[in-house]
This record gives structure tokens, C-alpha cells and sequence, in this order.
């Protein structure tokens, strides 16, 4: 296990976030949000690149994954809860096959974790996307990867982005808490939209914002389709930059994904650099005599 620092903070009805911390305590604060599924130490490579620059980095495990609770509760998932055609879905379609064979789905993932977590965490390939995209296919297909009945064994796939340690630890996770309560995310649409029309400030973010396009992701496709642009629309101050990796661009190409993350820092918020408070940058022309 790396070395990471390890916290637990409790919260509403006796509920817990696990999260993972590097850096010093007194450095500008960087948090590390991961999405489905992963834990914590899917941000390694941001963890300790950030941590050397002098950032207090934090990488929580999302309610539902790794140490944090994970109840069986799908209110537990909604961001309220948090925060306190023949393809009518598209690549989404996945998320409408969890609101109507959730369990189903669950069962299906639990038969092999890792085959699953190994088939699931795949590089991106630079090539045209496949139409239809396979996840906008998963009712018709009456499941994940064509509707095979259990995930592949792990013998027949390639070595997975999450290697060694990260993927060993990440098995673990899956197999402690289930893939119950991290699929739940995706059984709170209607909450979420309710929560989210009473937003403040009628939505609009006022704060800079980055925005990393990932070139070959197919299923969040993001640089040729009109999802940003809800996004682009909301905030004020929005960087975008494209990195040429697939769904998990900051395990596919980790230096790329920081080196956006550190230029954007730099730019848009450099009173945000650690030591910038103490030391300040400052450019003095030479004089000329």
C-alpha cells in the first residue's frame, strides 16, 4: 500500500467517509473525486504529483466504495444526500438498465470482480468509435458485453490500467462492499434533477473551471458531441484542453492529466500555488547601463 495518509470523518446517520491524503497539511487543497466504479487510489499518480508540489491532496472514497459506508440505501447516492430512436438512451442506455433490473445487474458484476473490474478498467483505442457505442446496447443485449452470462475471467484479458497494487487493492474494495451501493449513483435522476433546479445563482459557476476532453472516450464523449455544453454554458471562466486517451485518462496517461491540471492552476488561480502566499513571483527587468 502506498504511503498515503488514511482518515475517516463521520457524518449524517452515523455514516462514514474513508479518503487518502498527501502533502502538507498547510498546502492549498486539492480534492480528488473519483466515478464509477473506483476508490480512492484511482487518483494515485494526482496524489503523489501534486502532494511533491507542495498541495495538500485528498482523494475520498465516494460513499458506496472502498472504506467508506456503503449502505444499501438508494437515497444514500442522490447528490443531495451527498452534498449535505432505436437507441432513444445513447451511450446512457446503461444507466436505464440499472432503473429497471437493478438487481439483476448487481448479480451480474458479483459473479467475477475482478474479470469484471479487469475487463471494465481497458485502455481507449485511437480509432473511430463503434456505432452504436456498446454501452447504448446493454437493454437490447439483456446485459453488459453482448449479455454474456458472467463477466470474462480475468486469465483471458490484458493487463488492466490499474496494476499491481492499485488493481489489488481496488479488487479488494469491490469485493468488500458489493457494486450495490456505488451502481445506486445512478438510481437518483429524478432527485438530482429536483436538487439541482434549486441551485443558486441559477446554476452559473462564477469560479474557473477545467474541463479535460479525453479524445477516444466513446461512452462520455465529450470533444464531438453537445454534452459540454450545458457545462459551457454555466461557467463563466472555462479552460478546455484534450488529452488522447480513452475513458480513464488520468490512470492512461497520468503526466498528461497533471500537467493540464498544474498549467491550469497556473494561469487561471496562481495566488493558488503553494507558497505563492510567502514568496510571491515576481519578473524584474534587468537593468541596462
Amino acid at each position: 500500500m502506498s504511503t498515503f495518509e488514511e482518515y475517516d470523518v463521520g457524518y449524517a446517520d452515523n455514516k462514514n467517509i474513508h479518503y487518502l491524503a498527501a502533502g502538507p497539511v498547510n498546502g492549498p487543497l486539492l480534492i480528488f473525486v473519483h466515478g464509477w466504479p473506483a476508490i480512492a487510489l484511482a487518483w494515485k499518480p494526482q496524489l503523489e504529483a501534486f502532494s511533491a508540489l507542495g498541495f495538500r491532496a485528498i482523494a475520498p472514497d465516494m460513499p458506496g466504495y472502498g472504506k467508506s459506508t456503503a449502505r444499501k440505501v438508494i437515497e444514500d447516492y442522490s447528490q443531495q444526500s451527498i452534498l449535505e430512436d432505436q437507441y432513444p438512451y445513447g451511450q446512457w442506455d446503461y444507466m436505464r438498465y440499472y432503473e429497471e433490473d437493478f438487481e439483476k445487474a448487481i448479480a451480474w458484476y458479483e459473479k467475477d470482480i475482478e474479470g469484471f473490474n479487469k475487463a471494465l478498467w481497458q485502455p481507449g483505442k485511437p480509432v473511430y468509435p463503434p456505432k452504436p457505442i456498446f454501452t447504448s446496447t446493454v437493454r437490447k443485449d439483456g446485459g453488459w458485453f453482448g449479455g454474456i452470462p458472467q463477466p470474462p475471467s480475468p486469465d483471458q484479458l490484458p493487463s488492466p490500467l490499474l496494476e499491481g497494487e492499485v488493481f489489488d487493492e481496488f479488487t479488494k474494495a469491490m469485493k468488500k462492499t458489493g457494486y450495490w451501493p456505488g451502481s445506486a449513483y445512478y438510481m437518483n435522476h429524478e432527485r438530482n434533477h429536483e436538487f439541482n433546479s434549486k441551485a443558486p445563482n441559477d446554476g452559473k459557476f462564477e469560479k474557473p473551471a477545467l474541463l479535460i476532453h479525453a479524445a477516444f472516450d466513446y461512452v462520455c464523449e465529450t470533444k464531438t458531441t453537445r454534452l459540454p455544453e450545458p457545462m459551457r454554458q454555466a461557467c463563466s471562466n472555462l479552460t478546455e484542453v484534450t488529452i488522447q486517451a480513452g475513458h480513464w485518462a488520468n490512470m492512461e496517461k497520468p503526466a498528461e492529466t497533471s500537467a493540464a491540471l498544474s498549467r491550469f492552476i497556473i494561469e487561471e488561480v496562481p495566488d493558488y500555488w503553494p507558497g505563492f502566499w510567502e514568496s510571491g513571483y515576481a519578473k524584474r527587468e534587468k537593468s541596462v547601463l
